[in-house]
């Protein structure tokens, strides 16, 4: 709906960038009073240019009052570029990428919104990955449900609806795309110690899936069922 704003005109309208619901001033104030106050912040930001500007406030809270260890986070943050990866790394802020966006609306994003230089880095994974980023995946329920195994798949094949690998550079493992909804998850909310992995003196809380989609073809992995769901030691689901 053009609604992100860019720092580059949308393909479909070349006169129009999309819109910032707040000033870069009124981003930074309230980034710089939460932070001051030991929040952990989480702000939605999607367009380049917001996310640029998101980036930024956190880049001068830190300036101003530093803080270990924040974890503050971009939600979605699908067209970040590859210098705001490196930033954000160096800030320490962790994206959560809408990844399922690039097999639902990355043929539009190709063919109407961004074309193809940009479209190829939606959700950019495989920078993130290469950067050593923490970042987790979403599917933004209710906007969609939340498929984890398509989520997951998503982010292992970059295939849009059509067929499309929107992004050969911006794949990831699938032991990287597990451990953006496990390992690198818990660390969005300190409760890496808890939860995540499969650990001695951790919670119970794991699924127990109907292939092994580290060794199947990448293809099948949303494919994949969930036969059983265990949380804190209590079988909660089971197929």
């Amino acid at each position: 709906a053009n609604t992100a704003a860019m720092l580059a005109p949308y393909k479909n309208k070349p006169d129009f960038k999309g819109e910032m619901v707040m000033s870069q001033g009124d981003i930074e104030a309230a980034v710089l009073k939460y932070h001051k106050q030991g929040d952990h912040i989480s702000v939605h930001a999607n367009g380049d240019a917001a996310i640029e500007a998101v980036i930024t406030a956190f880049e001068k809270a830190q300036k101003e009052y530093f803080r270990e260890n924040t974890r503050h986070m971009i939600i979605h943050c699908q067209t970040a570029h590859e210098n705001h990866i490196e930033r954000m790394k160096a800030v320490g802020v962790i994206p959560s990428f809408f990844g399922m966006h690039v097999h639902y609306y990355g043929d539009r994003h190709l063919d109407i919104f961004l074309g193809k230089e940009r479209a190829s880095r939606l959700n950019p994974f495989g920078d993130a990955s290469r950067a050593g980023l923490d970042f987790t995946l979403h599917t933004d329920t209710p906007v969609m449900p939340p498929w984890t195994m398509e989520s997951i798949g998503t982010a292992v094949t970059r295939k849009t609806k059509g067929g499309v690998v929107l992004g050969e550079d911006q794949k990831i493992s699938p032991e990287m795309a597990l451990a953006a909804y496990t390992t690198m998850a818990a660390k969005c909310s300190y409760s890496e110690k808890d939860r995540g992995s499969i650990s001695v003196g951790k919670l119970a809380d794991f699924t127990l899936l109907s292939q092994d989609i580290t060794q199947c073809d990448p293809d099948t992995i949303s494919d994949t069922k969930i036969l059983k769901t265990i949380i804190e030691d209590k079988t909660v689901f089971e197929a």
